[in-house]
């Protein structure tokens, strides 16, 4: 992932650089998304904080356990079988956690907009 055209903050870079990580590598963001992130979080609370990084943390390890399942699935298995019933509830468990972590930035941004217009 390129992150040439995003503006991280120094200060971001040094409070929070496991975050950037994350926000970084995550898969379910686009780099406006990330620049938002990275622009808010100065302003953030440390539940929000807390919140958002447990959102990334959940997402990066649901999608590892996924390609781990997947890449043990060919080595244990021959290539021809396909199993529909775990891709159908690992692709479920997977937009589950997507739409939780959408509903979760949507709190968090509707926080912060309340929180800016009452400054």
């Amino acid at each position: 992932m390129s992150n040439t055209k995003l503006n991280i903050p120094e200060s971001v870079k040094q409070k929070y650089p496991k975050l950037v990580d994350l926000i970084l590598e995550t898969k379910s963001m686009d780099d406006d998304e990330r620049q938002y992130w990275f622009n808010i979080l100065p302003i953030m609370k440390t539940d929000q904080v807390e919140k958002l990084r447990n959102i990334l943390v959940t997402e990066k390890n649901k999608i590892a356990q996924i390609d781990s399942q997947y890449s043990n699935v060919g080595e244990s298995k021959p290539k021809t079988e396909f199993n529909k019933e775990e891709f159908i509830k690992s692709k479920h468990e997977l937009r589950t956690a997507e739409a939780a972590h959408e509903q979760e930035e949507e709190k968090l941004e509707d926080q912060l907009l309340s929180e800016i217009e009452n400054m």
